[in-house]
């Protein structure tokens, strides 16, 4: 990676990462977790009324000079992997406790074949649990996540895109 796409990489951490900061989350950096590096890890737990729940939200970002499916569902299984480990209260997963994780992948650029999978492929399922997939092309300044809604859990799709839109865009 070159040094004008390292600056661009952490021009786009700096702005989202306050963004969330001022949400209220907490930022830690230079995490690994089964080999995997993320450059930040953004989290906050709170009380969710509506989903009469606690809920930890998980930011995790990586850069990656290219991405593939597989490479791309790894990270994101450990990413979900971690956020469940770090999810702040000492309560029973499930019973008392969901979790909402985007792992977000920078990349250089992405491939068309890398970018509809993000975009037409339902992420993995977790009850009371909610993974969504992002990456963000340096090269384009976009954003790919699942834009498909599958026909359980419609309701957190359309609420996940939203954050995904407000929070993570560039």
């Amino acid at each position: 990676m070159d040094q004008d796409k390292r600056d661009t990489a952490e021009a786009y951490l700096a702005r989202v990462t306050q963004r969330l900061k001022d949400d209220g989350f907490a930022l830690e950096e230079n995490i690994t977790y089964r080999e995997q590096a993320f450059d930040c890890v953004v989290k906050r737990t709170r009380y969710e009324i509506d989903k009469n729940l606690f809920y930890a939200t998980s930011y995790l970002f990586a850069r990656f000079s290219s991405l593939d499916k597989e490479s791309l569902a790894n990270f994101s299984a450990k990413s979900f992997e971690y956020a469940r480990k770090v999810r702040g209260l000492p309560l029973p997963f499930r019973l008392f406790y969901g979790v909402v994780c985007y792992p977000i992948a920078i990349v250089d650029d992405i491939d068309k074949d890398t970018s509809e999978t993000i975009r037409n492929e339902a992420p993995p399922k977790h009850w009371l649990s909610g993974e969504m997939r992002v990456v963000y092309s340096l090269a384009s300044g976009t954003l790919y996540y699942c834009e498909i809604t599958p026909m359980w859990g419609g309701l957190y799709y359309n609420q996940m895109r939203q954050t995904i839109n407000s929070m993570l865009a560039p």
